[in-house]
């Protein structure tokens, strides 16, 4: 799945985006997060973490909800579906279908992300 989103990244910026999806430790992890400026993470305790250091958070849902535990942070983007089965809260698709990932575009996890680069920072 990460490797479709990086293919919805025009070429040039594809030189900016790194998929380390099972690559590394949970402390290399966490250390690489601290020096992102914006993460995209599906609900998870990194996407927690991203929240915790600073980080602009594009929050994906899946069969999950924002409403029990959502990122601590004003820098937040969540994005959804609204399809009829969710939250389920399952980690495997009743229904087979994970309808509730494959139905949210890549162009609104973009948009999101796009969003964010129009914000200006603030300098201290």
């Amino acid at each position: 799945m990460t490797s479709k989103i990086i293919e919805q990244v025009s070429e040039p910026n594809q030189a900016h985006c790194h998929n380390l999806a099972g690559s590394t430790s949970l402390i290399q992890a966490v250390d690489l997060i601290g020096a992102c400026k914006t993460v995209v993470s599906n609900d998870s305790g990194l996407m927690h973490v991203a929240a915790a250091v600073g980080c602009n958070v594009v929050a994906v849902y899946g069969s999950s909800s924002p409403k029990y535990t959502p990122p601590l942070t004003d820098k937040l983007a969540v994005l959804n579906t609204d399809i009829d089965c969710r939250p389920c809260f399952e980690r495997t698709c009743p229904k087979e279908h994970l309808k509730c990932l494959t139905e949210l575009e890549p162009a609104r996890v973009l948009s999101a992300i796009d969003r964010f680069d129009r914000i200006p920072t603030k300098l201290t």
